[in-house]
């Protein structure tokens, strides 16, 4: 009893451990090694699910729909500039240039093809080889000089990719926050007591206990002041509150 009072004492988990299990005094290695971890990242949360989790393929591809939005949002908002632009005429520009000069000088490689001596299999590949000399490699060519142009902006629209993943991030915590906590729960079942079960967007009669939701007339994320005001709630159906989703309609 004596030995198991003398040992040191974590101050983060609170537990007694043998003196070699410590990385310092009052810290245990386990502890530091959860200080170490680093912090999650929110567009590879985005893009690689939990591989401990079970596969959904719905989810799954639920998350990939999610990416591809968010990228073409942030190509939206990343201008292009005019290297950009020259970038994306680059393959077509060496091509062309490429065929102008075999035109100009009257492809002298595909001469030899005009002498009959030559077996159809020397014929079919000597086109061949040609036909990849004028087409094959300027592609090759365009496609590496439109990467190393169009560099800058890939990392411009990365960076703005991840940006606008932390905001989602962001803004999922918060709306799981907000929509778990007890004040929002209150409020909501005394809207659903005083109204009556029929959606005020599209006036049917909502049946089933699992489409009847409450809805901010002025969306939550751009008026945060009225999250909580009972004249700001009304109740939809689950499809109106879906489609309605966090855009302020015409008519309100």
């Amino acid at each position: 009893m004596s030995n198991h009072r003398t040992l040191p004492i974590c101050r983060e988990c609170g537990r007694r451990k043998p003196s070699n299990y410590f990385i310092s005094e009052t810290l245990c290695k386990k502890c530091a090694a959860k200080r170490r971890a680093p912090e999650p990242n929110p567009l590879r949360a985005l893009s690689h699910p939990d591989p401990t989790l079970k596969p959904n393929t719905e989810s799954v591809t639920a998350t990939e729909r999610v990416v591809k939005r968010l990228r073409r949002q942030a190509e939206h908002e990343v201008p292009r500039t005019p290297r950009d632009h020259l970038a994306a005429l680059t393959p077509f520009t060496i091509v062309a240039t490429f065929w102008a000069i075999g035109f100009l000088y009257g492809f002298p490689s595909l001469r030899l093809l005009r002498d009959q001596s030559l077996h159809w299999t020397l014929e079919g590949a000597y086109f061949v080889f040609w036909m990849w000399w004028y087409t094959g490699i300027p592609v090759l060519i365009g496609l590496w000089v439109q990467s190393v142009l169009s560099r800058p902006r890939s990392k411009k629209v990365a960076r703005r990719l991840y940006e606008i993943a932390v905001q989602r991030a962001k803004a999922l915590s918060d709306a799981m926050a907000f929509y778990t906590s007890a004040e929002w729960n209150v409020l909501r079942k005394l809207v659903l007591a005083e109204a009556s079960r029929e959606c005020e967007a599209c006036g049917k009669l909502i049946r089933r206990k699992s489409d009847l939701t409450v809805d901010h007339v002025l969306p939550r994320g751009k008026y945060p002041h009225l999250a909580l005001e009972r004249s700001n709630m009304r109740v939809l159906c689950r499809s109106c509150n879906s489609r309605k989703g966090d855009r302020l309609l015409s008519n309100t």
